[in-house]
This record gives structure tokens, C-alpha cells and sequence, in this order.
């Protein structure tokens, strides 16, 4: 295995295409406006070796697996004449491991995300609505974020973290320790920094953290001795 391949995936092999672009659009359809929120963005993590950039590849698809807001217009009648809210959870970002010369393998992510709200009056401020999906990581500054998971190791059903975090005046009481057991399923609270819940012993362990609406970066916990 050559020296030169990276064995990480951060801001230092990230090349990024095109920048992470969100716009909405609003449409009466008659009955009701439907406003929708749109992000893009196209990057790329380069000069991995084969399983670190597999590892990256797992690590994003887990990342960008979230719940996106879709309307349903079954619920709609005379007291409620607004379709409701439903979440789909699903990764329409496109992730690819690529291999390119000799050993070096590179990890190819297309964002192409959209959610949906539904308002009797035409949005003065669309973003306004759209709250928490502005808040999700796009890794505009990947490893060097103000919450950044360094590591996750499980040994047993024990889950140790370490990480960075240079959000002012924060307690590491209000870090929360998400996990998932799958790529598309959902995060799950497993308590707080300093009080980590048990884990499952075996399988696929995804770990990130959250603080207020300020999310991580994911990792996929390594096995301990």
C-alpha cells in the first residue's frame, strides 16, 4: 500500500465542484401554496486507498440518509384544508467510490435534496420555514467544523468518542451522542457526552454528535480490543 494514499477523509482531500447552492421556489396550485426548498452541491473526497474511501462512501450515505418533508394530500377535508406533513427517510445523493490510477480511489458525492411545506399564503421569507433542514451538514468545512467526531470505538457494548468542539461557551453535558446500526436507518439518542449508553456488541455501529442544531460529522465506530 503506497504512503501517498490518504487514509482519511477530511478537509484536506476534499475537493469541492460546486459549491452547496439552496433555493426555493412557491406554487398555488389552486388550493394551497406549495413551497419547496432545494440544495445542490458537488464534491469529492481524493487520493484514498480502496478502504478508506469505502469507509467514507458508508460514512456519507449514513450522513446524507435524513428525513425530507413531503406533503400528503390524502388528510385533506372541511376542518383541514392543508395536506399534512409526512417524512420520507432516504438518501437522494448520489455517492460513488471511483477508482482511478494504480491504488488511488476517490469518493464522487452529488447533493440533490428537496423538501416540501404546504401554506395557505404565500411565503415572505421561505428560508423562515425551512429551519432545521438549513441547519444539516453539507461538509462545507469537513474536519474542521465547530463539532467534529475525531473517533468512535466500541469495545464490547461500550462506546468511547473523541472529539473537538469550538462552539462558544458550550457544555460538553449538551453534546448528544446519536447512533445508527444502518446506512438508511434512523439516528437514535444513545445519552450525552460523559454518559454514553450501551451499544450493540456486533454489526455496523454510525456515530455522530449534536449540539443544539449544530450536527457532526459521521464515523463509523471501529472495534476495540
Amino acid at each position: 500500500m503506497s504512503d501517498n494514499l490518504r487514509h482519511a477523509f477530511d478537509n484536506t482531500n476534499k475537493v469541492t465542484n460546486t459549491g452547496l447552492s439552496v433555493t426555493y421556489t412557491q406554487h398555488f396550485n389552486g388550493s394551497y401554496w406549495e413551497i419547496t426548498r432545494y440544495a445542490k452541491k458537488s464534491y469529492s473526497f481524493v487520493g484514498m486507498d480502496k478502504t478508506t474511501a469505502y469507509q467514507c462512501a458508508a460514512s456519507k450515505r449514513t450522513q446524507y440518509t435524513r428525513g425530507f418533508r413531503r406533503l400528503d394530500s390524502s388528510t385533506i377535508d372541511e376542518d383541514h384544508p392543508l395536506p399534512s406533513t409526512v417524512y420520507a427517510y432516504e438518501c437522494p445523493t448520489d455517492i460513488a467510490p471511483q477508482h482511478g490510477d494504480g491504488g488511488v480511489w476517490s469518493v464522487q458525492i452529488e447533493v440533490n435534496e428537496q423538501d416540501m411545506v404546504a401554506s395557505a399564503t404565500m411565503a415572505s421569507d421561505p428560508a423562515s420555514l425551512f429551519a432545521a433542514e438549513n441547519g444539516r451538514n453539507y461538509d462545507e468545512d469537513a474536519g474542521s467544523s465547530v463539532l467534529s467526531l475525531d473517533s468512535a470505538e466500541r469495545t464490547g457494548t461500550t462506546l468511547s468518542v473523541e472529539y473537538s468542539c469550538g462552539i462558544p461557551g458550550y457544555t460538553s453535558e449538551g453534546i448528544i451522542v446519536e447512533i445508527k446500526t444502518s446506512e438508511s436507518g434512523s439516528w437514535l439518542f444513545n445519552g450525552v457526552i460523559g454518559h454514553i449508553g450501551q451499544v450493540p456488541g456486533t454489526g455496523d455501529l454510525f456515530v455522530r454528535l449534536s449540539y443544539g442544531t449544530v450536527q457532526s460529522n459521521v464515523v463509523k465506530a471501529t472495534d476495540g480490543d
